[in-house]
């Protein structure tokens, strides 16, 4: 019998411990991993240094993936949030320029202390709480 490659994934194949959080492949069939992962190749060394990396990451990961799809319904949390969401993302690329230009020092402490009080008081706070409302509900 020949297996199929969705065989092998139904299975479980093997992790998919290089692209730390992949929804797109979470695993790799484990054919795959015998034919191309050959111990001393590029590609063994490649994948080991990868997989260490994710798992040294793994260890203070947060899971905290949003849906993609939101079936909120107050339009006043929509609104909300479209105000607070175009407010802050305008802060946050203006700074972003004026960084990247060298217009303002991202190495200052005084100047990155006002950039973030600057994002407070356009109300992060507030939209971090309407984004969880907006993705979860109440």
């Amino acid at each position: 019998m020949i297996e199929t490659l969705s065989d092998d994934l139904k299975r479980g194949g093997s992790q998919n411990d290089v692209c730390f959080g992949s929804w797109v492949f979470p695993a790799i069939p484990a054919k795959y991993i015998a034919d191309v992962y050959v111990e001393g190749t590029g590609a063994y060394k490649n994948r080991t240094n990868l997989t260490d990396a994710n798992n040294r990451y793994r260890e203070v990961a947060r899971y905290d993936a949003r849906p993609l799809v939101s079936w909120c319904t107050d339009t006043d949390v929509i609104d909300e949030k479209a105000a607070l969401q175009t407010t802050i993302e305008s802060a946050i690329s203006t700074a972003y320029a004026e960084f990247v230009l060298g217009r303002k020092d991202v190495g200052d402490d005084a100047v990155w202390a006002a950039y973030i009080a600057n994002l407070n008081e356009l109300g992060l706070a507030r939209y971090l709480e309407v984004s969880e409302i907006y993705a979860y509900g109440e």
